[in-house]
């Protein structure tokens, strides 16, 4: 399959084959073809690392929603993409797939600097100085707002839910550690456990959830109770 396109009022010639690296080339130079091109390889692999990665943060998701996401990754990915890197056979995919995820979880790092009240820290100009805004996001003040929640949702339940939660969430023992130690089944703990998720996931919402996620990775309660 050929197809045609103008560049510096030469005819260059674009085939299926051609690797992803000769594309960007082309592409940087504002390449009409050479975009259609790459856009027709990689785009429904791309909606599926992006269907992927926002499911992270996001349990459920809406096609529109979807869309809207890959829309946006797209844009990114036009505007960066002289910076784009190929592999030793010429694939852009794996430097694609880590670009998405870092993009969509500095939106949810957003999402989350922007759902928290930060107390300014007023005659810390050293700190101040210091603090960029990733450092921000993950700062002690913002730590404790969310343990303050935390701690709030805890006390609406009986003893045992709430030493399940601290025992497991916060010290990181496993379900049958957590038995041992309050006379109950992994079962019955999984359930505590479940049912202070729940109401965790209700009151900071998905968008706070799926921003700590991606900062602090699956055991993020632990590591905000070991930050302080």
């Amino acid at each position: 399959m050929m197809r045609q396109s103008k560049n510096n009022d030469k005819c260059i010639s674009l085939t299926e084959n051609m690797s992803d690296e000769e594309l960007l080339q082309r592409w940087v130079n504002d390449d009409k073809q050479a975009f259609n091109l790459f856009y027709m390889r990689h785009s429904m692999w791309i909606r599926k690392i992006v269907l992927k990665k926002i499911s992270w943060f996001q349990e459920e998701k809406t096609e529109t929603e979807t869309d809207d996401w890959t829309q946006d990754i797209w844009l990114k990915i036009c505007l960066d993409r002289a910076k784009i890197k190929v592999d030793e056979q010429g694939s852009a995919r794996p430097f694609l797939a880590t670009y998405i995820a870092r993009k969509i979880i500095n939106c949810y790092r957003d999402v989350l600097a922007k759902s928290l009240d930060f107390v300014p820290l007023e005659n810390n100009y050293e700190a101040d100085r210091a603090e960029s805004k990733d450092a921000k996001v993950e700062s002690i003040i913002a730590k404790k707002e969310i343990l303050k929640v935390i701690h709030n949702i805890l006390d609406k339940y009986p003893d045992l839910v709430q030493q399940s939660f601290i025992e497991r969430k916060f010290k990181g023992l496993s379900a049958k550690e957590v038995g041992r130690i309050l006379n109950l089944s992994p079962r019955t703990i999984d359930n505590n456990i479940s049912m202070v998720l729940a109401e965790l996931r209700l009151q900071l919402g998905d968008a706070v959830i799926g921003a700590l996620i991606g900062l602090y990775g699956s055991n993020w309660l632990e590591h905000l109770m070991n930050g302080l």
